[in-house]
């Protein structure tokens, strides 16, 4: 997903999609501009995600809330 120009209605799907994730491993979020509320949600989402081994997101356009959250619970 890096560099594809997501914002906020493709990040509130990308978190939609983590909440179902049973396989995924690998997610590279960088070089987007998720927003606030994407941005939370997908932390949101990842609470619950046992499969991801690997979250990339640099470089962070845009240093919302939300991904602070994101880094925090990576981190």
């Amino acid at each position: 997903m890096y560099g594809n120009g997501l914002e906020s209605e493709g990040g509130e799907a990308i978190a939609k999609a983590l909440k179902r994730n049973q396989t995924l491993t690998t997610l590279d979020l960088g070089d987007n501009h998720l927003g606030d509320v994407a941005s939370t949600k997908i932390a949101e989402a990842l609470k619950g995600t046992t499969s991801l081994t690997s979250l990339q997101m640099q470089p962070l356009n845009d240093l919302h809330p939300g991904a602070s959250g994101i880094i925090y619970l990576v981190g």
